[in-house]
């Protein structure tokens, strides 16, 4: 009995070290420079705020293409934080998905703060897949209370599957959208599918929804960066 009680403990210390041991990703690419873009004044900053809503649910534990898809969404957030590293924002994330008793399953785990690239990295290096559903519709609700504080224009990041539980994320775009009018642009990342994706950045009427093939490289992450952050004179 003692043997299967020290087998059985083995098991679950190993299980829990595995939770919570966060997996390093490889870099997508090397990160593009926008500085000469700015230089040249071809281009201008049209966002002050951003926060990115990472999708930690049970569904991001499928593998595509020879890897889970949580991590392709944290090379995605890497890859993006890459991009816009060195402008001046206020920035966060918000992890949706993320298995907690008694809880919505969302947490603010980057606080909204001064932007720093080298802080935003670290915080996406410590996060994890999770076994919860999907609750976009809350995540974007608890984005709503993140954001309320913030001056000028914010820029919602939703990097995900698409697959959401719960009630239509959609809804809770019209409510954002009543609240914030044109302060508050919802684009997306899609992993492995796009889901609600892009009807939520259709309703949005700002925002940008585009598929990981897309943003896989340094020229379409640039791509996507200029679209939601930046506006061509």
């Amino acid at each position: 009995m003692k043997k299967w009680l020290k087998f059985a403990m083995c098991i679950i210390s190993i299980t829990v070290f595995f939770f919570f041991v966060s997996k390093q990703v490889t870099p997508l690419f090397e990160a593009p420079d926008l500085s000469m873009k700015f230089k040249s004044g071809d281009y201008t900053q049209k966002v002050d705020n951003f926060l990115v809503l990472l999708d930690a649910s049970h569904s991001m534990r499928d593998p595509y293409n020879g890897e889970q898809k949580f991590y392709l969404a944290k090379q995605a957030a890497h890859a993006l934080n890459d991009t816009i590293a060195g402008h001046k924002l206020t920035g966060g994330l918000r992890l949706f998905g993320n298995l907690k008793v008694f809880s919505s399953n969302t947490s603010l785990v980057c606080p909204m703060k001064d932007y720093s690239a080298d802080e935003f990295g670290q915080c996406l290096d410590n996060l994890n897949p999770s076994f919860g559903s999907t609750p976009l519709y809350k995540a974007l609700m608890g984005a709503a209370g993140d954001i309320e504080n913030l001056q000028g224009k914010t820029a919602i990041i939703i990097i995900s599957d698409g697959v959401s539980t719960g009630k239509a994320p959609t809804e809770a775009v019209k409510i954002l959208k009543d609240r914030f009018g044109d302060k508050v642009c919802i684009s997306a990342i899609g992993i492995a599918g796009s889901g609600d994706l892009n009807s939520i950045s259709s309703d949005s009427k700002c925002g940008v929804a585009m598929s990981f093939e897309d943003v896989n490289t340094a020229s379409g992450m640039e791509m996507f960066a200029e679209k939601v952050f930046f506006t061509k004179k």
